[in-house]
């Protein structure tokens, strides 16, 4: 038999576990079902209230929404969602009012494209898949006083535009609309290309352009300042130079107009001798990639000569000084140099008694003379050193003769036969 201790002890159980029951009973009414968690990122959850926080697909219950929390510049949302419905990857959530002016809202999820793989227990829903609408009440919230008023000056600006004549002109514009239209048709097609992707093309190019101005903002506004300071510098003088400049304008085109035939003439040749150097550049660049070693070497070379091409430079500006003296000295010079080109220039090149230039045989007897003043023996090889061996063959060393003798013609035939020959015949030689 239980106590009363007993009694309250088991009371106050049976009281808790009613009210266990009726809370899972409000917040999961099957507690044994099984479920799985999507992460859906929002840009932001107004309206997300705490009661009525279903997710529905198709308009029908299909899970809850579970914790909310801030990443960053996103919101994340768990969506607990029935384990046997295919959440795809390209799926899309929707946070949306429950009713026109309610405040409480909830997740309108569509499933994705069968196509698509499905997600996975965690996975999430990226910020682009998703949005957020507001409640008409929230909607109607910008046209307060101020932006009413706004709104009334815009309207009033554009009666006084549509006013008097305006009106007439654009009621001509909307009948001249269809025609244009079809003037219209034929250049839009062209725009887009043979493959109806040029136009859109361009768009993307100029969607990347635009994008590399932006990046470069930080140098464009310098450039916007000096541009502005240069369009003010414009302005000096009530723009009268400006003005000026702008009337001669005409008169100069017209010249560049006359002069633009032999300039196009011109530039034409010089395109055309482009084309015709493009082979000789090809074969050039390897010679010039070779030839960076020996201007290395040739570059100090080059630096030692500035001192001589300085003194160089001296000496050519003293002589451009002397320049006068100088053709009065060549002047002076004149009757000289005349007689030695018509006289002695060709005595001097004309044929010797032995067939030589007169030149050359006077060279070879300066020679000869300067040879036999030296010695081919000395001291040490002969106690009579000298020449006077080759003297003996025309001198009697010993004045057995009574002094000089003729030489032997067989000795001179020695030296030159034809020599030995001439002087054997004139008795100037012994036989």
């Amino acid at each position: 038999m239980l106590t009363l201790a007993g009694k309250r002890m088991l009371g106050i159980g049976v009281i808790g576990f009613a009210i266990a029951l009726v809370v899972l009973g409000a917040t999961r009414p099957d507690p044994f079902s099984d479920s799985r968690t999507i992460v859906a990122e929002f840009e932001h959850v107004q309206g997300l209230g705490r009661i009525d926080r279903n997710v529905r697909i198709g308009g029908a219950n299909a899970g809850e929404i579970g914790d909310v929390t801030r990443a960053g510049e996103t919101v994340l949302v768990e969506l607990e969602i029935e384990p046997d419905i295919p959440i795809r990857s390209d799926a899309r959530a929707n946070l949306r009012p429950h009713t026109l002016f309610e405040g409480s809202a909830f997740v309108d999820l569509h499933p994705g494209s069968p196509s698509a793989p499905e997600l996975g227990d965690g996975e999430t829903i990226p910020s682009e898949q998703t949005d957020t609408y507001v409640s008409l009440d929230e909607a109607t919230r910008v046209l307060n006083e101020e932006n009413r008023e706004t709104l009334k000056a815009l309207v009033g600006s554009g009666a006084k535009l549509l006013a008097a004549d305006a009106i007439e002109g654009l009621r001509t514009t909307l009948e001249n609309s269809p025609e244009l239209l079809e003037d219209l048709g034929p250049t839009a097609r062209a725009l887009q290309g043979p493959g109806a992707d040029e136009l859109s093309g361009v768009i993307s190019g100029f969607a990347d352009t635009a994008d590399a101005v932006a990046s470069r903002e930080a140098d464009l506004v310098p450039l916007a300042q000096r541009t502005n300071r240069t369009l003010q510098a414009l302005r000096v003088d009530a723009g009268r130079p400006l003005d000026a400049a702008l009337a001669r304008l005409p008169g100069a085109l017209e010249q560049l107009d006359a002069a633009s035939g032999p300039l196009t003439a011109l530039m034409q040749r010089v395109a055309q001798l482009g084309d015709e150097l493009q082979p000789a550049a090809r074969e050039l660049a390897p010679l010039l990639r070779n030839s960076r070693p020996l201007l290395r070497r040739i570059t100090p070379t080059i630096e030692e000569t500035t001192p001589l091409i300085a003194g160089l430079r001296t000496v050519l500006t003293r002589a451009t000084d002397a320049a006068p003296e100088l053709r009065r000295a060549v002047d002076a010079m004149a009757p000289g140099s005349e007689v030695l080109v018509d006289s002695l220039l060709p005595a001097m090149n004309s044929k010797s008694f032995f067939g030589l230039p007169v030149y050359a045989q006077l060279a070879q007897a300066f020679t000869a003379a300067g040879s036999a003043a030296r010695t081919f023996q000395t001291p040490e090889q002969n106690a009579s050193a000298g020449h006077i061996i080759r003297v003996g063959a025309y001198i009697d060393p010993e004045g057995t003769a009574g002094g000089i003798v003729p030489p032997s013609c067989a000795t001179v035939a020695l030296i030159n036969e034809q020599l030995a020959t001439q002087l054997e015949n004139l008795g100037l030689c012994a036989p």
